[in-house]
């Protein structure tokens, strides 16, 4: 795996030969070949017009008069965090301007994880576009570089629903059947239709979590890599791989600290001092803007109580329930929804993802390094794990 043999040849030919399986398994035009048929139809939807003044879910909420004092407590503390952390304040902002830009076309909703967790997702994209690495431009690249991998494995195997429809809602009842138990946890992503439901209560908002940078039930870094590893056939020497665990977690956890460095840098040094209550000053995750095209939002989104369990929102359509939070943002604080993953991860969907919070450093100078650092380790385990490679 010398370095000439890399910058002339895609990694996926080298590896073909030896390992066809690992091919069919990461190339991008292998996945693209192989996925099941997106849901989007019709590019229709992007021609939708509107003479209306923009309107965002978000920031309705934040702009309309509580109907509770516990709301009231909540959102007084968000507003009061608003106006002292400039970073808090630009990502809002930047959420806003985006529901506002797609109000028409798309549907929001909100996800968030601890970084830790964002970066094992992330490292999954860099193992695949070493894979795919070639000089010239592969057409695939930039539609499966937008992907994020939520949890491992993700594929497109038919035993993941796709639709609501094939989705059974009806059997859902907490905790016998719901989604932390399997397989439901791996059919489904855990989603609020504002940025603000649930913003404070533990555990089930994503304000919440992305401000406390935290996961539920968040893997090992370790066992996230052997995940990986057996998905894709990699470091079949169970010695050798429990090495480069090690070192996956030592480049996941340096990556987390200096994201969490750049976070701070980007305020000034009073703002750095801030202290939140009881919970310090502000580390935060990962936040993901989640935009789906409204056409398809029905159709893999539905809404629901806490653990998925439809409750009184059984048999309500998405869409309607979207409207009635834009109408009434505090009366449905406790709405939530749940989405199919293996829709969200299908590219011609064309969800749209915008992430914020601690991701955004690997944008950075400072992150960049990284992101060729995760590049490096990965070329390390794939000659580890094709030792025949080399003299291809």
């Amino acid at each position: 795996l010398g370095p000439v043999r890399f910058r002339t040849l895609r990694v996926c030919e080298i590896v073909r030969p030896v390992l066809p399986h690992v091919y069919a398994t990461t190339a991008y035009s292998e996945i693209e070949a192989h996925k099941q048929a997106p849901l989007l139809k019709s590019q229709s939807y992007q021609d939708r017009l509107s003479t209306r003044k923009p309107t965002s879910v978000s920031e309705t909420f934040l702009d309309t008069d509580p109907i509770s004092v516990p709301i009231k407590h909540g959102l007084t503390g968000v507003q009061s965090e608003l106006a002292a952390d400039p970073t808090l304040k630009g990502t809002v902002d930047r959420v806003v301007d985006a529901e506002k830009r797609t109000m028409d076309t798309h549907t929001p909703f909100y996800h968030s994880m601890s970084t830790i967790v964002y970066l094992m997702g992330y490292s999954v994209n860099r193992f695949l576009n070493t894979m795919n690495d070639s000089m010239d431009a592969d057409p695939l690249r930039e539609k499966f570089e937008q992907m994020h991998w939520f949890r491992f494995p993700q594929t497109s195997d038919s035993s993941y629903p796709t639709t609501i429809s094939d989705f059974p809602r009806d059997k859902m009842v907490h905790p016998d059947y719901d989604d932390h138990s399997k397989p439901v946890k791996d059919w489904v992503l855990a989603v609020n239709p504002s940025l603000f439901c649930n913003g404070w209560t533990l555990g089930e908002g994503t304000w919440d979590l992305f401000i406390t940078n935290k996961s539920i039930y968040p893997p090992s870094g370790e066992t996230f890599f052997n995940m990986m590893c057996d998905h894709f056939g990699l470091l079949p020497d169970q010695k050798m791989r429990q090495e480069f665990a090690i070192r996956f977690e030592l480049l996941i956890a340096r990556t987390q600290i200096e994201s969490k460095r750049w976070l701070r840098k980007q305020r000034t040094d009073d703002q750095r001092e801030i202290e939140f209550e009881s919970r310090g000053n502000r580390d935060l995750g990962a936040l993901f803007q989640i935009l789906v095209p409204a056409t398809i939002s029905n159709e893999i989104a539905y809404p629901c109580e806490p653990y998925g369990v439809p409750g009184k929102f059984s048999g309500k359509k998405m869409s309607d329930v979207s409207v009635v939070l834009l109408k009434q943002p505090h009366e449905s604080y406790t709405t939530q929804a749940r989405m199919m993953l293996a829709s969200v991860i299908q590219p011609d969907n064309e969800v749209i993802l915008n992430v914020f919070g601690a991701p955004e450093f690997l944008k950075s100078e400072e992150g960049k390094q990284k992101v060729r650092e995760f590049d490096a380790f990965f070329l390390e385990v794939l000659a580890a794990s094709f030792p025949k490679m080399q003299s291809t």
